[in-house]
């Protein structure tokens, strides 16, 4: 397998979350990724950033 045509998403989850895991951590102590927005708005679906600048 070659790693460099793995995307990132792929390496973290054939590599890094097995890792986690074997160190001790429980599946419910960590999430692989999570989208937050701080918007009152939902991002787009191709990004967890918000699409427009929020003023203050």
């Amino acid at each position: 397998m070659d790693k460099y045509l793995l995307s990132e998403r792929d390496i973290c989850t054939k590599f890094i979350t097995p890792a986690i895991q074997r160190a001790g951590w429980q599946p419910h102590q960590f999430r692989e990724e999570a989208c937050v927005a701080w918007i009152s708005e939902a991002p787009s679906r191709d990004s967890c950033f918000p699409t427009r600048s929020v003023a203050g």
